[in-house]
């Protein structure tokens, strides 16, 4: 599954993509678009508590470290935040 990582100055948030952070940013205030990435780059652990938080929102929050790391995470195995993921390690996966 793709989801798609929003920063804001309080938060950030992940939701589903092709989602709009709308509720989101009414609570957390604005948010900036960081990039897509796939759902298989986070824990069993850390995409457990997402999935208990969207079942809530339609939202969950992250800490910026862990956002940060994602982001990192998808450009070291893609070399892209932007779908479809056709880098040099695309098929790697």
């Amino acid at each position: 599954m793709l989801i798609s990582l929003y920063s804001g100055m309080a938060s950030w948030v992940v939701v589903p993509q092709r989602v709009r952070p709308t509720q989101a940013a009414a609570i957390h205030g604005p948010l900036i678009f960081e990039g897509t990435i796939h759902s298989h780059l986070l824990s069993p652990h850390i995409w457990t508590r997402i999935w208990s938080e969207w079942e809530r929102h339609p939202f969950a929050s992250l800490s910026e470290d862990l956002g940060l790391v994602l982001l990192g995470a998808c450009l070291d195995r893609y070399g892209t935040l932007a779908p479809p993921f056709s880098g040099p390690h695309a098929t790697a996966i």
